[in-house]
């Protein structure tokens, strides 16, 4: 008899004991990771207005989500970058508020940088909407590489969103000869109308000319400048040649010099762009 009661109770706590192995529904349908204030995978949110205990969405709470296609976007003078920002809504339905701005790296306003997009956004139930916002860097933004900061900032009663991409900017101001610009003048970067024939720099910004074309380009340079095949390179084989790239610095110039770069072989003066250092 008492050796029937003991295998009872060893039965008993073997029972016991497979329950809590094999589990099965409460506290383990939790993600590990929930409550460490970050989304992880297998969670739709970490806390937070309509956040349940199980870092899942409660279905029936109005919410607004938010993203950006890009964190990091290089760049350089004289250029525009678009970053895609996507409200989701979930039961929700009303306008979303944005506010854009640029900033450095210490969130200190940089007015010579603009950004373009809407300031409100309309969702309904169960819409995806990708809207743009396009920051400009003008060609005398900075004499020396900047990483700026696209400030996002989404607020709505279906939750508030900051969201930041980093616009890192080389303090090198580009120009492309393009495809057959040897044979047609009119392909020319000015007389093209794809460059402007005044451009204003920071002391410390760097000239690039590109050849992209597929014949010599020589540029010509004046002033400030050196022209290309003056500046110590006269025994090399690559000047001007397809996929080179000519790049004249400003650090030695004084503030209010210029000097003209262009090209040298085909298009003549009316191709020569006029730079002045700031």
């Amino acid at each position: 008899m008492r050796i029937s009661v003991l295998a009872s109770l060893l039965g008993l706590s073997l029972v016991a004991c497979a329950g809590n192995i094999t589990g099965g529904g409460g506290d383990d349908d939790i993600p590990e990771t929930c409550g460490n204030g970050a989304i992880d995978t297998g969670e739709d949110c970490d806390g937070g207005e309509g956040c349940t205990p199980a870092c899942t969405f409660d279905p029936a709470e109005p919410r607004v989500l938010a993203a950006v296609d890009k964190t990091n976007v290089p760049t350089q003078l004289g250029r525009t970058e678009s970053v895609t920002l996507t409200l989701t809504s979930a039961a929700f339905d009303g306008a979303a508020t944005v506010i854009a701005t640029v900033v450095d790296e210490a969130d200190v306003p940089l007015p010579a940088l603009t950004v373009t997009g809407p300031a409100s956004v309309s969702l309904t139930d169960g819409q995806v909407v990708p809207t743009e916002y396009t920051v400009s860097i003008p060609s005398n933004a900075t004499g020396a590489a900047l990483n700026a900061k696209l400030k996002l900032d989404v607020t709505s009663t279906g939750g508030n969103h900051n969201l930041s991409t980093t616009v890192a900017i080389a303090a090198i101001y580009e120009v492309d000869y393009a495809a057959a610009t040897g044979s047609d003048v009119a392909k020319h970067p000015i007389q093209s109308g794809t460059q402007l024939s005044t451009v204003a720099l920071k002391r410390g910004a760097t000239v690039a000319y590109h050849n992209v074309d597929t014949v010599q380009h020589i540029t010509h340079g004046d002033g400030i400048f050196n022209h290309e095949n003056e500046n110590g390179n006269n025994n090399s084989p690559n000047i001007g040649l397809p996929n080179g790239t000519y790049m004249q610095p400003t650090l030695a110039a004084a503030p209010g010099s210029s000097g003209r770069l262009g090209c040298h072989l085909h298009g003549g003066d009316a191709g020569y762009v006029t730079f002045t250092v700031e």
